[in-house]
């Protein structure tokens, strides 16, 4: 071949593969970019509802971090936690370590694991943090 068609082909060649490059990789940048757990406003009705589905439909995940923010203060007490998201889903770990979880379903890009709110308490029953991760 002469050099006027082998630099054609090689544009072409490496057009198709950052293409390629770039389909294979959007999923993981767009969960890295993405936080599928902010972008709802906290509904009581709903997140009882919802109950502990561990699925990707679980209305939970995305309004966990305005629930975070707007309705679980630092020093708010175990009962009144409760009593506004209902019974958690804890372990007996969970129990000993003084925390609460509560199901938010199975986000990110390759949901395997349902994402849960881990709510800590201190020793007299008060939040100290709240994080949301895996089980």
């Amino acid at each position: 071949m002469r050099a006027g068609k082998i630099a054609p082909v090689v544009v072409a060649v490496v057009v198709l593969a950052v293409v390629g490059i770039v389909v294979f990789l959007w999923p993981m940048i767009y969960g890295v970019l993405h936080n599928p757990f902010d972008e709802e406003r906290f509904d009581r009705a709903k997140w009882l509802a919802a109950g502990s589905a561990a699925d990707a439909k679980n209305p939970r995940g995305p309004m966990a971090e305005d629930l975070r923010r707007r309705f679980l203060p630092k020093g708010m007490g175990k009962a009144d936690v409760r009593t506004l998201l209902g019974a958690p889903y804890n372990s007996q770990w969970a129990e000993e370590h003084n925390q609460d979880c509560y199901i938010l379903g199975a986000w990110g890009y390759m949901p395997i694991d349902p994402s849960i709110l881990i709510i800590y308490y201190d020793e007299s029953g008060k939040i100290m943090r709240t994080k949301i991760g895996e089980m």
